[in-house]
């Protein structure tokens, strides 16, 4: 029986004397029976990974929810969201208001009965010589009496 090599490695030799003779494909069928051996091993560690990138991900999203949710707590945190206070009024010509200090949070209603209006003062003419126009010089203009006193 006769050997013969056509690789530098033993193993492809071996295999290929073994096949010398019988019509026997052997490098198809080793490469078959390597490849079915290694498929349920392969599809494994692929599956394995595809699982590890998909919770990744997962891990991904769930550190950016929380990223937001620390953004959003921050005026919490700070106690900035409890000192906020807004005024609105359903009709700033009849009503309007500001917020200042420290106010107390609630809800108001305020009704108005009457808009103010302007106060004129006014009296009847007064004739050049009478005594509202004239002038106050002399000190007894000024002395007052406990008759006269405004208190």
């Amino acid at each position: 029986m006769a050997i013969t090599v056509g690789s530098t490695t033993p193993t492809t030799g071996l295999l290929t004397s073994m096949g010398v003779g019988s019509g026997l494909d052997v490098a198809t069928l080793v490469d078959k029976l390597v490849a079915a051996k290694k498929a349920p091993q392969q599809n494994q560690i692929t599956n394995q990974a595809a699982l590890a990138n998909t919770q990744l991900s997962s891990l991904g999203q769930i550190g950016a929810a929380l990223s937001a949710l620390q953004s959003a707590m921050a005026s919490i945190t700070d106690g900035s969201a409890f000192n906020a206070r807004t005024v609105t009024s359903a009709d700033t010509d009849v009503l309007g208001a500001t917020a200042s200090g420290s106010p107390v949070s609630g809800s108001y209603k305020i009704d108005v009965t009457q808009l103010a209006t302007a106060l004129k003062a006014s009296s009847g003419a007064f004739a050049a010589s009478s005594a509202i126009n004239a002038p106050c010089t002399s000190p007894s203009h000024w002395a007052m009496t406990s008759s006269s006193a405004l208190w």
